[in-house]
């Protein structure tokens, strides 16, 4: 159940919590649990806050700075993180289903198990992020940062990486099934347990030594 106060202090609009953010600046805020759903929350100071568990279907966080903030298991459907900064947030079982992602960026982010299965993720930054387990199947990807980033046992099927950005990324046990990664970027990648014949890639791409798994 979220904090009565701070739910209270939400529901009061941003003016009243951004004026409680900044008199308490150390306030780890806890709205988990918290029924939010629809609000306009584009504006609000929001960083570290506790969202796990909450409802924020159809929210508006455009452009708000989300970092470090904890999503476990949370309600982003239909909600607007255009433009938002997730640096370091947990969006760990989060359902983003239809959530409208440009320009987000989610990089050290933690998203195991989450769904973004045909979603547009063009040129986003996904830097460090550890994505294990996640469906990202028929997403595009395209020219997208995920270097660093833990995508093992991940669903890759069907899913364009064209000119993404791979490298030192984690692929181990992904399924690469028509997977597209055209003039992506793999230079030590680790793609072990990945069977990359069943991804779609020209002939240069599968013979160049970047296509070399980890031992």
């Amino acid at each position: 159940m979220p904090y009565t106060q701070h739910l209270n202090c939400m529901r009061e609009g941003v003016a009243a919590w951004n004026a409680w953010r900044t008199s308490c600046p150390k306030a780890i805020p806890d709205l988990s649990g918290a029924d939010l759903h629809g609000l306009d929350l584009s504006g609000a100071k929001i960083s570290h806050t506790n969202f796990n568990q909450a409802n924020l279907t159809g929210v508006d966080l455009h452009g708000v700075n989300l970092n470090y903030c904890t999503f476990f298991h949370a309600i982003l459907v239909n909600a607007d993180l255009r433009g938002a900064m997730l640096y370091g947030a947990d969006l760990s079982f989060a359902e983003l289903l239809n959530a409208q992602l440009g320009g987000a960026c989610f990089e050290n982010a933690t998203m195991n198990h989450v769904c973004l299965r045909g979603q547009m993720l063009q040129g986003l930054a996904f830097r460090n992020a550890n994505l294990f387990g996640a469906d990202l199947s028929n997403a595009d990807l395209s020219g997208a940062d995920l270097s660093g980033a833990v995508l093992a046992e991940t669903n890759l099927e069907l899913t364009s990486f064209y000119r993404a950005n791979l490298k030192n990324a984690n692929l181990t046990g992904a399924k690469v099934k028509y997977t597209i990664f055209n003039e992506a970027q793999l230079e030590g990648a680790c793609l072990r347990n990945v069977n990359m014949r069943e991804a779609k890639m020209s002939f240069w791409e599968r013979v160049k030594g970047a296509m070399k798994p980890k031992s």
